[in-house]
């Protein structure tokens, strides 16, 4: 994996490589820290990036991360993690047209850097039975789709509101699609999954015990000890355990939101 940088703070940006090849491995190889946008262009032009970390203000030019974040767009298609110390509403506003990006606010912590990199970078492999996986490859903003990439090349998307629940089995996460009647298999920590992307979707999403989270949209019923889930039009459906506290908040969140709670 590929991970160009462009950072002109020295000691920020020796950080971030170091952290980058923590979390994603020695193996990846990291392009820079550049400083300057022309030694960049090379990089971008033979789309040999993954993921891009762009400051969005070089030296003396407030947009020069913008503007190698939309060529990255155009070119390559390739995620992007913004960050700035800048709070211009024009800055940051331009960064949100451009696809698959995060913005990062300076000054941050290394934690806030892991889960923005946990968020949006992409890599597949397999469960231990064989079975193909996938990792969230695009940060969800304001989508109607979560994004899997397979492979080098292959992004598939499924929609958000075809989710009927997330249970963790072992180290993975199965994502129930109800559409497909399908399972799209992360591995990655339901809590990372839940912070970073499902948490999101404001009260779409509701985590219900430690190895659960369910879309509220499909809940048939809410008893003593369990609630019941349920796909329309088809046989999918299931039954999960539930804590008092936990049930009580969650029949707060349907009430208030005129869903129904039995």
């Amino acid at each position: 994996m590929n991970v160009l940088i462009v950072e002109d703070e020295d000691r920020l940006a020796g950080q971030m490589a170091m952290q980058i090849k923590g979390i994603l491995g020695e193996n990846t190889k990291v392009l820079g820290p550049y400083a300057e946008s022309k030694k960049v262009l090379p990089h971008i032009k033979s789309c040999e990036i993954d993921l891009a970390v762009l400051d969005v203000q070089l030296q003396n030019d407030r947009y020069a991360g913008i503007h190698i974040g939309e060529t990255v767009e155009a070119l390559c298609n390739t995620p992007i993690i913004f960050v700035t110390g800048l709070s211009d509403e024009a800055i940051i506003e331009r960064t949100k047209k451009i696809n698959n990006c995060f913005y990062l606010k300076k000054p941050f912590d290394l934690p806030s850097f892991e889960r923005a990199l946990k968020g949006i970078t992409l890599i597949s492999g397999s469960a231990s039975d064989g079975t193909e996986t996938f990792r969230m490859s695009f940060w969800p903003r304001n989508r109607d789709k979560f994004w899997v990439k397979r492979g080098k090349s292959e992004e598939i998307g499924f929609e958000v509101g075809d989710v009927i629940w997330v249970e963790v089995k072992g180290r993975y996460c199965y994502f129930t699609e109800y559409t497909q009647q399908r399972d799209i298999i992360i591995k990655r920590a339901l809590t990372d999954l839940y912070e970073s992307i499902l948490s999101l979707y404001g009260d779409t999403f509701y985590r219900i015990s430690r190895g659960v989270v369910v879309n509220t949209y499909y809940i048939t019923s809410v008893l003593a000890n369990s609630v019941c889930i349920k796909a329309p039009g088809t046989d999918q459906h299931k039954e999960f355990a539930i804590s008092k506290d936990t049930r009580d908040r969650l029949l707060e969140l349907l009430r208030n939101r005129g869903g129904q709670g039995g």
